[in-house]
């Protein structure tokens, strides 16, 4: 009797084992999707005026108009998705994922945007614009992205080439 108990239950955690590697495997290969999430985009604004917008408790200094220029002057509605990959992905991986949707990644202009109308959402999640890169002084390549720590919410700057986080979302429009 012992033994035909000690079975079942080897049983029972094999199929528990298995139905979880599969619902891993299709969460893996399935991005999840924010709903679409408007704003408005206006172009003639400089950087310096968006990120004031914004009201951050703190933006990189290297956020500017002399180093992100803004080549138009209009003003557009679009919708923004913010894309979730569950898992950790290079910027590459995201771009390429991206593309397979019918989506480009976000500038800084669309992100600054997004931040002032919805300053909670960087409180759940990083926010990462993939569309505006900016190279530095040192050659790095940096890409802004909008952040929350107990200190308040904050627009940034992070490296290009790494690997992102799976806590991440991915801010992209329709191309």
């Amino acid at each position: 009797m012992a033994k035909k108990d000690s079975i079942d239950m080897t049983s029972t955690s094999c199929i528990r084992l298995v139905l979880t590697a599969l619902v891993c495997i299709i969460i893996w290969q399935l991005p999840v999707q924010a709903s679409d999430l408007p704003v408005k985009v206006d172009y003639s604004r400089t950087v310096e005026q968006m990120v004031a917008d914004g009201k951050y408790d703190w933006s990189h200094p290297d956020i500017t108009a002399k180093n992100f220029r803004i080549h138009s002057q209009r003003k557009v509605e679009l919708t923004i998705k913010l894309i979730n990959f569950n898992r950790n992905m290079t910027s590459k991986e995201v771009l390429r994922e991206l593309d397979k949707q019918g989506l480009r990644p976000s500038t800084l202009p669309e992100l600054l945007a997004f931040g002032a109308k919805y300053p909670d959402q960087q409180r759940e999640f990083p926010i990462v614009a993939l569309g505006s890169v900016w190279r530095s002084f040192g050659g790095r390549r940096d890409v802004p992205y909008l952040w929350s720590r107990s200190s308040g919410r904050g627009l940034g700057l992070s490296w290009l080439d790494r690997r992102w986080s799976s806590l991440c979302r991915f801010a992209a429009v329709r191309k």
